[in-house]
């Protein structure tokens, strides 16, 4: 049968969160270090209901999401709106990925730049050697690769995803443009890379879920692995490697 995936960034967030453009650098830092966990948006039930529009959303079987309390606020509306019992999985496989611009910016060059030179030193943080506080684009594909088997092994046809921002740009590259190498990924890929709006995504292609990861694959994902689990500090940006089922 054919499998049909669709990601999409989380509803919008509530105030003071709502416009990014205006948040504080304080404010920024904590969202960014996933010291705080926002909620979602009040009248995210209506953004919703318009998504749901779409006659391939009526066809979910399963929904993934984040850790995150506003992509599981997300998925539970979604499931509200379909009007059906839908399965709802967290999983850190979906998590934002983890900056902390105070290691690469500063309260001045934000206030000058402010989204244009957080962006910027993400994704030159991503891949550079010391990282400068961002999570490695290694880490990053290992953490892709190993949502590529998980939805390889989910029985359902048709799933939905619900991640975030930053972390959807590096989805599309490896799910839609097939950029599987982390080290071919240069600073005009990530640039390039669309910026999702809020309910807004792709659909990845069918044959992605047709085979399994190759040989060099497998060695390059055990290697991450090991080197994500032997981490035990905020910086090393440990990745959980196992979903949690939530019953609605």
């Amino acid at each position: 049968m054919t499998k049909i995936v669709h990601i999409i960034r989380h509803a919008k967030l509530a105030a003071p969160y709502t416009q990014y453009m205006r948040l504080t650098f304080s404010q920024l830092c904590q969202l960014s270090t996933q010291q705080i966990n926002p909620v979602i948006h009040p009248r995210s039930q209506q953004a919703i209901a318009k998504t749901l529009a779409h006659p391939e959303m009526q066809a979910i079987e399963l929904i993934l999401c984040s850790q995150a309390e506003r992509t599981l606020q997300t998925a539970q509306l979604f499931a509200k709106n379909v009007g059906r019992s839908l399965p709802i999985k967290q999983t850190a496989l979906l998590n934002e990925m983890c900056f902390d611009p105070a290691q690469f910016s500063s309260a001045a060059a934000y206030a000058q730049k402010k989204m244009r030179g957080i962006r910027q030193g993400v994704f030159k943080g991503m891949l550079a050697p010391d990282h400068q506080g961002v999570e490695p684009i290694a880490q990053i594909y290992a953490r892709m690769q190993l949502l590529q088997s998980l939805l390889d092994e989910q029985p359902q046809q048709h799933i939905l995803c619900i991640s975030h921002g930053f972390y959807m740009r590096a989805l599309h590259l490896y799910f839609v443009q097939q950029s599987t190498a982390p080290a071919n990924i240069a600073l005009r890929d990530l640039q390039h890379a669309p910026n999702y709006p809020n309910l807004a995504g792709f659909s990845i292609p069918t044959v992605w879920f047709s085979s399994s990861l190759d040989d060099q694959q497998e060695s390059d994902l055990e290697t991450h692995q090991e080197l994500l689990l032997e981490s035990s500090d905020r910086t090393s940006f440990l990745i959980l490697l196992h979903s949690k089922d939530i019953s609605l």
